[in-house]
């Protein structure tokens, strides 16, 4: 899979196997766009930082936000998962 994000507050997830479109999700607010993503090692959980100071986990499957960390002074222009216990 690919996922792509940009500056209309999406994050699109791209079915690359069967070449199809897969989920959509969408910034819950107007003034944030998502900045960096990164798959985890099984591709079911995507990281996302964003403009709004965060980094969201999602499952790939749903689209469904999993957890939501705070705590950046400013936006997130990088995200990576670590295979370290």
């Amino acid at each position: 899979m690919i996922a792509t994000c940009g500056g209309d507050r999406t994050i699109k997830i791209y079915d690359v196997i069967n070449f199809r479109n897969g989920i959509t999700i969408q910034s819950n607010s107007h003034d944030s766009i998502y900045l960096s993503l990164g798959l985890d090692y099984t591709g079911e959980r995507l990281l996302a930082g964003s403009s709004n100071c965060e980094v969201q986990v999602f499952s790939t499957s749903s689209g469904k936000q999993l957890l939501n960390f705070v705590g950046h002074g400013y936006k997130v222009n990088s995200v990576s998962w670590s295979s370290a216990k």
